[in-house]
């Protein structure tokens, strides 16, 4: 049952083919479900467009937060399980953002219905955008729903940083914000 031996935490646990639930590290699986998305565009593939529906049907529905967040788990930067959307411990990455941005982008591409570019507004004008500080320099790793002074979780930030040991978050914000127009 433990996602990180059985494969499930990098979405290799069966064929993305036979998968129909948002899993894992949410990072990682924004890029593959965009990469999906592309292989079912190129090929016309039905059993990847039909997976890729599923997954996306998935998120939206039941793993996806209010502003457009995803990867509500802080140990190991993941999908919950289906509505496991807490507020106070929410982890919602910057980074998990921009690639939910490039994977509404690539449905949109597939399918041309406007359903996906709602679903890319909210998470980059509110999910994403929310983890860069006015000055463009400094950075939200997490996106917290709430935050309680007499609160505290170890993943929780208290302010944006400048630069932080994982540094995906300021190269992936500056490579996505000059590619929106």
């Amino acid at each position: 049952p433990n996602p990180w031996k059985n494969g499930a935490y990098w979405q290799d646990h069966i064929p993305v083919v036979q998968q129909d639930e948002a899993i894992g590290h949410a990072v990682r699986a924004g890029y593959l479900y965009s990469a999906m998305a592309d292989v079912a565009a190129l090929t016309d593939d039905k059993n990847f467009v039909k997976a890729i529906d599923a997954i996306w049907e998935n998120m939206v529905q039941k793993k996806i937060y209010v502003q457009g967040s995803i990867g509500a788990v802080a140990d190991g930067e993941r999908f919950g399980d289906n509505y496991d959307l807490p507020n106070l411990t929410a982890y919602n990455e910057t980074c998990a953002a921009i690639a939910n941005v490039y994977w509404n982008h690539r449905m949109f591409l597939l399918h041309g219905d406007s359903k996906y570019m709602d679903i890319l507004e909210k998470s980059l004008y509110n999910g994403l955008i929310s983890g860069v500080g006015m000055d463009g320099k400094s950075f939200f790793y997490t996106n917290a729903m709430e935050i309680r002074n007499n609160f505290s979780h170890e993943k929780m930030e208290a302010e944006r940083a400048g630069w932080f040991p994982c540094s995906c978050c300021p190269t992936n914000v500056v490579r996505l914000i000059p590619s929106v127009p």
